[in-house]
């Protein structure tokens, strides 16, 4: 199995093939989020060329940079 090293330029968590995965944390013992939201992890899976887990401090050299809009929305937003 190839070692992946973490590079300042090119990480897993800003590639366009990255999916981070998020666990849904119930705020109901909590008084800021009665709610409960969805928490991001450092976890994910790439998806090309295959369905592969990763973590977002890693690096490979099938990156490439995100879409605009291909970013998450904000999860630390307030409920309205």
């Amino acid at each position: 199995m190839a070692i992946y090293e973490r590079r300042d330029d090119t990480y897993c968590g800003s590639c366009g093939h990255f999916t981070r995965h998020y666990i849904w944390w119930d705020g109901r013992r909590a008084r800021n989020a009665p709610n409960g939201r969805f928490l991001p992890l450092s976890l994910g899976h790439c998806a090309h060329p295959r369905m592969k887990d990763r973590r977002e401090d890693q690096s490979c050299p099938l990156w490439v940079p995100r879409a605009p809009g291909q970013d998450p929305p904000d999860t630390n937003a307030p409920d309205r």
